[in-house]
């Protein structure tokens, strides 16, 4: 049940991670008309914040002590507000862009009109990327530490891959449920690709939730249950990357 348990985490993971950057540019780009340079900026930013933020909920889950573990709350915490700030990733109204917002760049002569979706798509992702880093590192350490047997290690990855692929398909039908003609504009007849995106994100963030709360309630920490790792001392962030940055493999 463990294993099972552990495999729902994957939904958290592949629609907080994915689901954002596959409906981006149909939502974005060709429903807003945000030109498509903004929308590919605005993602490859998200990664470099992914970046940095990922190795400081690691290190913070490693040092975390608490009666329900050191994987456990993040997971939880992090599933919840995952759930809650996907949809909200896309909570914007078409006709913000009537104002635009002008951008002085120094290496460029003049103003460069910017898009207010793309400050509101940097706005919102960094507040989001933050929140998945906090499942996903606790998430994935918590994995790896669920059993000390080769093999059977590989049994849990196993089910949480069957899992994942069933997740996925969440991903392939998104494009295809925001552009149904459910969404029709009556006045146009065209899907509003904006409002499929909302609806859709907003039922995954339902399910987001449930799956968060079903591997914080199905899985154990193995170590922490037996006062390995609560006894284990804490090391500070910086040592934590000088470390990582030591090692050969790993660069």
């Amino acid at each position: 049940m463990q294993k099972i348990g552990y495999g729902f985490g994957s939904a958290v993971d592949m629609w907080g991670h994915w689901l954002y950057p596959t409906l981006a540019f149909p939502v974005f780009n060709i429903f807003l008309g945000v030109p498509p340079w903004l929308v590919s900026t605005a993602l490859m930013l998200l990664r470099i914040l992914d970046a940095v933020s990922d190795p400081f909920f690691g290190w913070l889950s490693d040092n975390t002590r608490s009666r329900f573990g050191r994987r456990r709350p993040y997971i939880l915490a992090g599933s919840i507000l995952a759930g809650i700030g996907l949809p909200l990733l896309f909570w914007v109204t078409p006709g913000w862009d009537n104002t635009n917002f002008h951008l002085n760049l120094i290496v460029w002569s003049g103003d460069l009109q910017v898009s207010r979706y793309f400050w509101f798509m940097l706005g919102s992702s960094a507040l989001f990327v933050p929140v998945m880093s906090c499942f996903n590192m606790p998430y994935q350490s918590l994995g790896a530490e669920l059993t000390p047997d080769y093999h059977e290690r590989t049994s849990v990855m196993m089910y949480r891959n069957i899992i994942q692929q069933v997740v996925c398909v969440g991903l392939y039908f998104a494009p295809q449920f925001s552009t149904s003609g459910w969404f029709a504009d009556p006045r146009t007849g065209k899907p509003n690709i904006l409002l499929g995106a909302q609806v859709y994100t907003a039922a995954l963030g339902v399910l987001i939730i449930i799956a968060g709360v079903a591997v914080f309630a199905l899985v154990r920490e193995r170590y922490y249950r037996n006062v390995v790792a609560r006894k284990q001392e804490e090391i500070s962030l910086k040592e934590t990357i000088w470390m990582a940055l030591k090692c050969q493999p790993f660069r």
